[in-house]
Parts: structure tokens; C-alpha cells; sequence
């Protein structure tokens, strides 16, 4: 068996037996009432694509490291208040959703994911990024709207291929002028207020490079 899905069924529990199907790529568990997961979960080294959104997940257990194969983790619309430091031994990791949560600070260690080309964080608590953030060198897609961050860190210019970004609803004070200097940007998201904050060189820039500006009124 290589994919399972036991999405819409209204699953509590998780057995631990779970653990004997090492061939399993894919697991999609969506739309569940699952509140913790089996340690034999570990057991999946196979596993690439893991689907665990909307459940009643707070925690991952620490054997969620050892799946080293990992490439796609959807952990949208649970109950996280902080963003799983486990997965960020995940090596091969290219895409986490984990939009519709309560997370208020991203770990330093978010630097481990060379390899993350998208990181939904959307809908969360978030006040702040981490300068590591600038490490994500194959990132391609940040979504940081409907969050509470007041300010951008310098090294988000370092995202040399970032292509879509997503400020829109938040709390910033400014938009720097560095967002214009990103090489590959290719769309990004303001909210009505954001965009009348944008300096005038800063619009020149992107209408330089023919950035797609997209702003959404909040009424």
C-alpha cells in the first residue's frame, strides 16, 4: 500500500499498527477529530505527502523527525500555538501548510529546510520573523497574511527566488523598499491601507520589473 486516505470520517484515534505500512508515500487524514498521533508514525520512512489538516492537533510526537523522506506536511486549521520544531528536521521538506492556526513565533531552526520552496503561515498570531527566515534559499511562496507583524526582517531580501508573497492584513508600519529588489518576485498581496503606505520608488520598481500587485480592501 503507497497511499491511504481516511479523510471526512470522523477518526479519533490512530492505531499504532499504523506504523506497519513502510511502503506508504502518501497518508491524507483531513477533516478528522485526530488530537495526537502514534509514535510508530515514525515507522513511515517511506512517506512523502503527510495530510493532517483540520483536526484538533496541538503537538507532533518527537518520532516525526525520523521521516526523512517527508517532502509535503499539511497541518492547516488545527490548534498549534507554536510552529512544530519537529518538522524542521524534516530535510526533504519542500512544502508546509500551516495557515489557520494560533502561532505567535517561528523557530530559528526553521534554517534546517534548505530545500522548503512553499511555507503557508496565513491566519495565525504571528507579531514577528525570525532574520533566519533569509535562509530559505529555494523558497518560492510566503504567505504571511492575517497575522499581526508589525515589521519584515531585513534578510526576506535574501529570498533570491520567492515568487509569491502575501503581506496583506497585518500590522506593518511601512513597506520597505527592499521587497523591490527581490529577483524573481513575480505577484504579491497588499491590503488597501499597505498599498497606500508604498513609497513612490517602490511602485516604480515593481512596475519595473512587472510585478503583479494585488490589494484586497478590508472594508
Amino acid at each position: 500500500l503507497e497511499c491511504l486516505s481516511l479523510s471526512f470520517n470522523n477518526v479519533r484515534k490512530l492505531p499504532e499498527s499504523l506504523g506497519d505500512l513502510s511502503l506508504l508515500k502518501e497518508l491524507w487524514l483531513g477533516n478528522n477529530k485526530i488530537s495526537d498521533l502514534p509514535n510508530s508514525i515514525g515507522k513511515l520512512n517511506s512517506l512523502e505527502i503527510l495530510n493532517l489538516n483540520e483536526n484538533n492537533l496541538i503537538s507532533l510526537p518527537n518520532k516525526l523527525e525520523i521521516l526523512q523522506n517527508l517532502k509535503e506536511i499539511d497541518l492547516s486549521s488545527n490548534k498549534f500555538i507554536s510552529f512544530p520544531k519537529e518538522i524542521c528536521s524534516n530535510f526533504k521538506l519542500e512544502k508546509i501548510l500551516l495557515s489557520k492556526n494560533q502561532i505567535y513565533e517561528i523557530p530559528k531552526l526553521i534554517t534546517n529546510l534548505k530545500l522548503l520552496k512553499v511555507l503557508y503561515l496565513n491566519q495565525n498570531q504571528l507579531k514577528s520573523l525570525p532574520s533566519e527566515i533569509g535562509y530559505l534559499e529555494k523558497l518560492e511562496e510566503l504567505s504571511l497574511s492575517d497575522n499581526r507583524i508589525k515589521e519584515l526582517p531585513n534578510s526576506i531580501k535574501n529570498l533570491n527566488k520567492l515568487e509569491y508573497l502575501y503581506l496583506n492584513n497585518n500590522e506593518l508600519k511601512e513597506i520597505p523598499e527592499f521587497i523591490g529588489e527581490l529577483p524573481s518576485l513575480y505577484y504579491i498581496r497588499f491590503d488597501a491601507k499597505q498599498f497606500k503606505q508604498i513609497s513612490t520608488k517602490l511602485k516604480q520598481k515593481l512596475k519595473k520589473k512587472k510585478v503583479i500587485i494585488r490589494t484586497i480592501d478590508l472594508g
